[in-house]
């Protein structure tokens, strides 16, 4: 990951909120983390639960976007990293 998570900075109903620090830049970035359990039924498709909590998840990151307030954090980006089988991030994809 191109951020070196320092420590955490609280915990909510999504997620954890870390103190990271950009590798390229050295700057310093609250990094929310969501971590969602992806499940496949039989046929090899994701669930409808992963899809419900995904599509929550999204509804809040666009909501982030649109904020712009002094006493707000402000909001820079997201992406996806896929778990693997043991349930370790798969650092090719981020």
């Amino acid at each position: 990951s191109e951020f070196r998570e320092l420590s955490a900075l609280g915990k909510g109903g999504f997620g954890t909120v870390f103190r990271c620090e950009n590798a390229l830049d050295g700057r310093g970035y609250a990094v929310k983390k969501i971590r969602i359990m992806s499940k496949v039924d039989a046929a090899g498709r994701v669930t409808k639960h992963f899809s419900q909590k995904l599509q929550r998840v999204l509804r809040e990151v666009k909501i982030l976007a649109l904020l712009d307030h002094p006493n707000i954090v402000r909001y820079y980006t997201a992406w996806l990293e896929l778990d693997d089988e043991d349930g370790d991030f798969d650092d090719s994809h981020s």
